[in-house]
This record gives C-alpha cells, structure tokens and sequence, in this order.
C-alpha cells in the first residue's frame, strides 16, 4: 500500500502525471478514471472544509472559524506584545424588516450588511457572522483608539444607508461593543463576552 499526500491540486496533478500519465502503467482509460476520481474527492474535501468553517448565507467565516482566528491573534499578540479589538456587532432594527418583508429579504439585508462591513475593515483583519443578525470582527494590530474609531465610524456610516432588496427600502443601525487586547480579557472567552 502505498500513501500519498493529496493536499493540493499541484499534488494531485503532480501525481496524476508521473503516476497515472502513461497507459502502459496502467491503462490509458484507468488511469484517466483514477485521476478523475482523486481530482473529484479533493474537490469535495474542499467544499467541506469550506461548509465547516463558513457561514452558508454570507460565505463569511463562522463561529468555529472566528474562534479559531481569534486564538491565534491572543498568541500572535502575546508573543509580539500587542493589542488588537474584538467588535460585536448586532444590527438593530433588523427584526422588523424580517417580519415585515419576509426571509428572503431579511437574507439579503444580512448578505448586503456582511458586504458592507467587510468593506470597512482590512484584509487582515477578520469578519464573522455568529448567527442571526450578529457579527464579530477581529481588528489587529491596535496602537491607539483611532484604529479602531475608524473602523467603527465606517461601519455605522455603512449600514446607516438605507437598503433597497427585492424592490424592498428598508433601514437598520447598527449596535458595536469593543473589547480590547489584552486590557479587557485575556482569553477568547472574556473579550466576546466583554465585546458583547
């Protein structure tokens, strides 16, 4: 039996050509199967990390995934000693309009809300939706309150726009808790809790 380590498409590829390339290894139509087959079950592996660890609505990261970033910013932040912000997010008055307009509306009011809001922040920093209508945001790399006031002043301009979805006009605010590292909480556990 022989393992192979089938990570990346390079890796697949790369074992495809010099494992199944030529028809007098083991046949041309086999061998094309086979590659076939490896190429679908990477593929499929992919999607499912990807399911796992994102949110199906907004395609922005999930709890699981939020969490997971969020530790690895305490020990980034710890061993360079430095500060970053945890936000919650909730958008107020949503409700309402879900009620009001129905869920297909109310979806795409937190797909265009969850657009809006990563547009705010920089690539390095992370965007999360927790469920229903509430978001959390890592922003890193915190030296003073005008780090993140610029963040927050963005957002709650952003959202404040009104929506228009399915022909729907709609408007909703946006409610923000900070917490900072590591002044406010030392654990993931503490800056959400404090953030929310």
């Amino acid at each position: 039996c022989i393992a192979f380590n089938l990570t990346s498409d390079e890796n697949v590829s790369s074992f495809a050509q010099s494992r199944l390339g030529s028809a007098n290894v083991i046949g041309g139509f086999q061998a094309h199967f086979l590659w076939t087959l490896l190429t679908r079950l990477k593929q499929t592996n992919d999607q499912i990390t990807h399911l796992a660890h994102h949110d199906a609505l907004t395609a922005l990261p999930n709890r699981i995934l939020f969490y997971d970033r969020l530790n690895q910013a305490i020990v980034r932040a710890r061993r360079g000693k430095e500060s970053f912000a945890v936000l919650y997010l909730d958008l107020d008055g949503f409700k309402p309009v879900n009620d009001m307009f129905g869920h297909d509306v109310g979806d795409a009011l937190l797909r265009e809300a969850a657009q809006r809001i990563v547009a705010c922040v920089r690539e390095s920093d992370t965007v999360a939706r927790m469920g229903g209508d509430e978001f959390t945001m890592i922003v890193n790399a915190v030296r003073n309150p005008n780090d993140y006031d610029r963040v927050v002043n963005a957002i709650v301009e952003a959202i404040a726009r009104p929506f228009v979805l399915n022909g729907k006009h709609c408007s909703v605010r946006v409610s923000i808790g900070i917490a900072l590292f590591p002044d406010n909480g030392q654990t993931a556990e503490q800056l959400v809790k404090i953030s929310d």
